[in-house]
């Protein structure tokens, strides 16, 4: 059971990790969903949907700060990362 939370938050760490680099990389820019998600499964086994709801989650806490000219569209405008 250890084996599989330690597994559960090393994977969770690397999604947060590469969604956190791949936003640093693209300040200024306009980003879509398909983008950060490709970008995200190469460098880490998530199922999809999971990037952007770590992009959230980092905009809750204040690291990447964002926002979304078309939702429908799943585009994001990234405007600082901290």
């Amino acid at each position: 059971r250890h084996r599989v939370n330690f597994l559960t938050q090393r994977i969770a760490m690397n999604l947060v990790q590469a969604v956190s680099e791949f936003c640093a990389a693209n300040v200024g820019d306009t980003i879509s969903a398909a983008g950060l998600y490709a970008y995200v499964s190469a460098k880490v086994l998530c199922s999809p949907g999971s990037e952007t709801r770590v992009l959230r989650q980092l905009r809750e806490k204040g690291i990447v700060n964002y926002f979304v000219p078309d939702k429908k569209k799943g585009i994001y405008h990234i405007t600082d990362v901290h």
